[in-house]
């Protein structure tokens, strides 16, 4: 069983995995917010300049954690 604090590669996340992405740190999959709020910067996919505030909401990999861990 994985804890909060592991760490393993990304060929290693399966579905159903839980993560804990901390503020400043980049999602590295798609998934969804289960616990926490932040804002999360997706101008790399929507080209949009904004952060938007994610709350129980879907995050797509590679976008960038804001301030809040989730």
């Amino acid at each position: 069983m994985r804890t909060a604090r592991s760490r393993y590669s990304l060929e290693q996340v399966q579905v159903g995995d839980r993560m804990r992405v901390r503020p400043g740190k980049r999602c590295r999959v798609d998934g969804n917010i289960l616990e926490g709020k932040s804002s999360v910067d997706e101008s790399m996919i929507t080209g949009d300049p904004y952060r938007w505030r994610k709350l129980s909401d879907r995050v797509i990999g590679a976008t960038i954690n804001g301030t809040g861990p989730w």
